[in-house]
């Protein structure tokens, strides 16, 4: 009996040493897991890396956004909605939308830890390209509208839909990334009036000061694609005013040579009023997916991939970065160092941040997350058209817009009227990349009722147009 009982233990023991040998915990993750490899892109606040996972050894963006310059900027409420969208979408696991695997922060840092994509952004393909024919528009314009149609299905209005937030893959299908700017509606169907996004893919209810919802990222969408085939931005010009005006009056034109299909099409998105817009219809999406253009487009095979990309990047190697910007590419790969520490009073912000796909999803709550620090906001008119000194206003939230570097002075603003065309070749040393491929250069203006003082700087975008920006 006393065996059969020793046996018994034994055997009792052996199955609580199998179960704990595979029980695995959850390790928290921190940034002594990842090895930086390279800098794929720079931002005001922080960095994005090219990075591996010491412990599995795979490849990962991994964006670090400095809490000293969210803190400063006024910008953790916009780097709450960030998380917690990326949150969102990678609980889903959508094949066109970008997946976070891990947000984590340390003293000094926030993480955000993404799905690394070696093929780059579409605004490298059309700077590389000027335009793509009607067989790659197509492609990208069917994986597009899948993502932005389920970020609608969420909640979120993207709102900041352009060449540079479309990244390509290894294998040529694409994702949408960079939600800085998406807003999240609880309930789904709600409206908000802030001025933001990239001047060239705003909405006319945006220009006008409106309240406006989903449909601005359709008229986006109908902005990028026309972009794709033909080169250019349907009412671009160097002065932004003018643009603005442009885009609420002009009549939309085309090349000679373009597709009956294609042109109907985007003058369906491109309607300027909102409840006329393709796909604002009581269908929906489904009056984008039926138009002619996508007739002979199986948008299961779509959503599945079964769909061959008409272009595949070139990729040599696992590292390989032929498809990125060199300026970042060069830079060494370290963390900023902050200025000073940051006291137990600004780490509360942070509270509820981390984030792992391997634990259920817990967004961290509005008290947690609130920033306690003013917005700051600056005033501009001419029926929603940013100008100098203008007296009637509306107001333009603190953390809108396109962020600006010059040397150590950080700008966030509005883009205003150009004020240069060339940069002089004895003085271009006074000019300074940053992360949407602008140089600028900083001085100040006097602008509002009060002429208050704003620093500011002349921005080269990536065409070669100078415009002005504010900070706010």
């Amino acid at each position: 009996m006393k065996s059969e009982n020793s046996l018994a233990l034994s055997r009792s023991k052996s199955k609580v040493l199998r179960t704990t040998q595979s029980y695995q915990p959850y390790h928290k993750a921190t940034i002594e897991d990842y090895d930086l490899i390279k800098v794929l892109g720079k931002g005001c606040m922080g960095k994005v890396f090219l990075s591996r996972e010491r412990h599995s050894n795979k490849l990962y963006a991994l964006k670090a956004i400095s809490k000293e310059w969210v803190v400063f900027r006024h910008e953790v409420e916009h780097t709450k909605t960030e998380r917690d969208i990326l949150a969102s979408i990678s609980t889903i696991s959508h094949p066109f939308l970008i997946r976070l695997r891990e947000a984590y922060q340390d003293i000094n840092q926030l993480f955000l830890v993404l799905d690394y994509y070696p093929g780059g952004d579409i605004a490298t393909q059309l700077a590389k390209w000027h335009k793509f024919d009607d067989a790659r528009c197509l492609f990208y314009a069917t994986e597009i509208i899948l993502g932005i149609e389920e970020l609608h299905r969420l909640g979120i209005v993207y709102r900041d839909l352009k060449p540079e937030n479309i990244l390509i893959g290894r294998d040529g299908h694409i994702v949408l990334t960079d939600f800085g700017l998406s807003k999240q509606f609880r309930p789904n169907w709600q409206k908000t009036n802030t001025f933001c996004g990239t001047a060239e893919y705003l909405a006319p209810e945006i220009i006008r000061g409106e309240e406006y919802s989903y449909p601005v990222d359709w008229w986006s969408l109908g902005t990028l694609l026309y972009e794709m085939m033909t080169g250019v931005t349907p009412y671009w010009d160097s002065d932004q005013n003018k643009m603005y005006r442009r885009v609420l009056e002009d009549k939309l034109a085309f090349p000679e040579d373009m597709m009956f299909e294609a042109m109907d099409l985007l003058r369906g998105l491109l309607q300027r009023d909102p409840t006329l817009r393709l796909g604002c219809g009581p269908s929906g999406t489904m009056e984008i997916r039926g138009h002619m253009y996508f007739e002979y487009v199986n948008w299961d095979d779509v959503y599945h991939k079964r769909t061959r990309p008409t272009y595949i990047p070139t990729i040599d190697h696992e590292t390989d970065l032929q498809n990125f910007d060199d300026t970042f590419v060069s830079m060494t790969p370290k963390l900023s160092i902050p200025k000073q520490d940051l006291d137990s009073g600004v780490q509360q912000y942070f509270i509820g941040y981390s984030f792992s796909e391997r634990l259920p999803t817990r967004s961290p709550s509005s008290s947690q997350f609130r920033s306690e620090l003013s917005r700051r906001s600056i005033t501009s008119s001419l029926a929603g058209i940013p100008s100098h000194g203008s007296r009637s206003s509306i107001t333009l939230p603190g953390f809108e817009r396109e962020d600006y570097e010059y040397n150590d002075v950080i700008f966030s603003g509005i883009s205003c009227s150009n004020t240069i065309q060339t940069i002089p070749s004895d003085d271009i040393s006074e000019y300074e990349l940053d992360q949407h491929h602008h140089y600028s250069k900083r001085h100040t203006m006097m602008l509002g009722d009060n002429n208050m003082k704003y620093s500011s700087s002349s921005v080269l975008d990536r065409r070669g147009n100078y415009t002005s920006v504010f900070p706010t």
